[in-house]
């Protein structure tokens, strides 16, 4: 195939993109009219967060931000969804208790406990136990800020009042 040919093709990588914004949005979706039918206007969610480097020239984008809006506490969520193959866990390890990216967003912030919990989707937690082997051992220190995203509406619930909820409103859960 020439460059030309290579160029037009179809390629899954632009869909998994694709598939990939639709999940995050879904999931902001979610926590943002939960938390406003529970809570009323308490908290706040922005999506695509950029947060800026010490440069003000690089930056990185999460997901997702909730916002205590009395005591303005954040905190981040990275979703990821993945089918049959790839690296998007790898991808999200970066953020994790241990990373120097969530140490800067921590300090940055001012945030008494981890910055950025996880949701996981898709066929690589649906679709066997490869990656979920892969994400318990790869967060295996953090589990606790991991959500394995079956579809079950109770676990998103759990997730949020458990893990979201307690942080953002100055409650020590690390």
């Amino acid at each position: 195939m020439g460059s030309i040919e290579l160029a037009n093709r179809a390629n899954w990588q632009t869909s998994a993109n694709e598939d990939g914004k639709l999940n995050e949005l879904n999931h902001s979706s979610f926590i943002a009219k939960y938390l406003k039918y529970f809570y009323g206007d308490k908290y706040s969610v922005k999506t695509a967060v950029r947060i800026l480097y010490s440069n003000d020239r690089n930056y990185i984008v999460l997901d997702q931000e909730i916002v205590n809006n009395e005591n303005k506490l954040s905190i981040f969520i990275e979703a990821k969804k993945q089918n049959y193959a790839g690296n998007a866990h790898e991808r999200a390890y970066k953020f994790t208790p241990s990373g120097g990216i969530a140490k800067y967003i921590r300090s940055k912030f001012n945030l008494p406990y981890h910055s950025v919990l996880f949701i996981f989707s898709g066929e690589m937690i649906t679709g066997g136990d490869k990656y979920v082997n892969e994400i318990n051992t790869m967060f295996c220190d953090c589990k606790e800020i991991v959500l394995l995203d079956r579809k079950e509406i109770n676990d998103k619930i759990r997730f949020i009042e458990e893990q979201i909820l307690p942080r953002i409103n100055g409650v020590k859960v690390d």
